[in-house]
């Protein structure tokens, strides 16, 4: 499998040439090839399962799992950091899981959707979903919007992004009538612009010049067979919907000023902000780990001996097992509702570093997670007998130690967030990797009590800390792009 790009003086194309794709040693399609230009809309049909959406994934760089060759205008993601990002500035992916979060408001998703590609400011995100028919929805949660009112939110994402190329998955489901208009009236507006689509459906799209690509028979149509079928008047509607089209809305369109583009350091904090919101919203998964480190402290007296001098010899291990332990039980859930919803995509499909935005994450989940633990140690500590001299070196570990603990436990989530039951390889993946930081924090605190220097080990925790920082995202990147794929 090859995915080339196009010399700088090449017309803007997307292109395939004998693709072959098998999936569970059964052939998907074989020798399929197929072209798009500028100005084109490239419709996907074919029966339940012949993959329509594994082509989509494809094109788009989700799926690696073919033979044959992927030829874009733009440089893509084989060729380079710099030419993946060039090839996801112009391009916007809608999927089956449309990406919309259903504990966020309409413009809270979409200002972190579209702040991963342009610079979107919030009138801009008002306007868009007022075309969208979401007038009155903006801030109301979207688990309390209808399914079709979700797709919407998703929709919306198309009026603001400066990409080129729409590939879009069954983009007319839970719509209505007055949705799949407006939906199709978008998709000739980009046309007309310039721009280029991609998209599945089983509906006849009423659409002039449309190809159309018959997975069922690896045939692809004249771009002439449907507006050969319209009457002349139609067909003239339908342009001057194009010219419309571009006078409307020249902000958002590909003829009007672009948008500008995102730094890494705004699609950052946009994230972070992001992941605070959802967690505060879902409040059992900020207290379920807090409640499990001090129950499971709490219980060790109850089960070894409630004797002083015992209790202050295994106080460390104790607080730092419960502090491993919670860690693992919210590691779980890092990307295991994006992965759902497909949020997950739109990470992978940034023009941004990965590497970044999978650090936001970490560190949103820490901030929430893992300091509240770390927060409340001396009082548990307290209460295990352990000397007050032991205290601070018990905090300065465990706020070396618990971003680790979160890091590495990120891996274990990324590896296995597209698996069910994973609960038992979740934990024999982290735990092999956490035992050095358990390891280091607990002789840390040891020692002090024997009157040595915290230095040693909090200079090995501090340097776990370093090299997790800097490794752990780059492994949860890979492991993500494995797991999508």
């Amino acid at each position: 499998m090859s995915r080339t790009a196009a010399g700088p003086s090449a017309p803007w194309t997307v292109s395939a040439h004998a693709l072959h794709c098998e999936r569970d040693d059964r052939v998907l399609f074989s020798g399929l090839s197929f072209s798009l230009s500028e100005g084109q809309i490239l419709q996907v049909a074919g029966a339940n399962g012949s993959g329509k959406t594994t082509l989509l994934r494809m094109v788009c760089g989700l799926s690696d799992a073919y033979e044959g060759e992927i030829r874009c205008g733009y440089p893509n993601q084989r060729e380079g950091k710099e030419e993946r990002a060039t090839l996801f500035e112009s391009l916007v992916y809608i999927g089956h899981r449309t990406g919309v979060n259903t504990a966020l408001t309409p413009v809270e998703n979409l200002r972190w959707s579209c702040r991963l590609q342009a610079q979107v400011g919030e009138r801009d995100i008002l306007q868009a979903l007022g075309e969208a028919g979401l007038g009155g929805f903006e801030y109301s949660r979207c688990h309390n919007l209808s399914a079709g009112q979700q797709q919407r939110v998703a929709l919306t994402r198309l009026l603001l992004s400066p990409a080129r190329l729409w590939v879009l998955d069954e983009p007319f489901t839970a719509l209505d009538g007055a949705g799949s208009k407006w939906l199709e009236y978008l998709l000739r507006r980009h046309a007309g612009q310039g721009g280029a689509v991609i998209v599945s459906s089983h509906q006849g799209l009423e659409i002039p010049d449309i190809v159309r690509l018959n997975l069922d028979g690896c045939e692809q149509t004249s771009p002439t067979a449907l507006s050969a079928n319209k009457a002349p008047q139609e067909v003239a509607d339908a342009d001057s919907d194009k010219k419309a089209g571009k006078a409307e809305l020249g902000k958002y369109s590909l003829t009007g000023p672009p948008l500008p583009l995102s730094s890494t350091w705004s699609a950052f904090l946009v994230t972070v902000v992001r992941e605070l919101t959802v967690t505060m919203r879902r409040r059992h998964e900020v207290l379920n780990p807090f409640m499990f480190f001090f129950i499971t402290a709490a219980l060790f007296p109850l089960a070894v001996t409630p004797e002083p001098t015992r209790l202050a010899e295994i106080a460390a291990g104790v607080l730092w097992v419960s502090a491993l332990l919670a860690a693992m039980l919210s590691t779980d859930s890092l990307f295991r509702a994006d992965y759902e919803d497909g949020s997950l995509e739109r990470l992978l499909l940034s023009p941004h570093p990965l590497f970044f935005l999978v650090l936001a994450k970490n560190l949103s989940h820490w901030l929430l997670s893992g300091l509240p633990i770390v927060l409340a140690a001396p009082l548990i500590a307290y209460t295990l007998n352990l000397p007050l001299q032991s205290h601070i070196p018990l905090l300065l570990g465990l706020a070396l130690g618990t971003p680790s603990l979160s890091l590495l436990g990120g891996i274990g989530a990324a590896l296995s967030v597209g698996i069910d039951n994973r609960g038992l390889l979740l934990t024999v993946i982290t735990l092999p990797l956490c035992v050095p930081v358990l390891i280091a924090g607990t002789l840390m605190v040891q020692q002090t009590m024997q009157g040595a220097s915290l230095a040693g080990y909090g200079a090995v925790l501090a340097a776990m800390a370093l090299a997790t920082l800097c490794l752990a995202p780059l492994a949860v990147a890979a492991a993500l792009r494995i797991s999508a794929s």
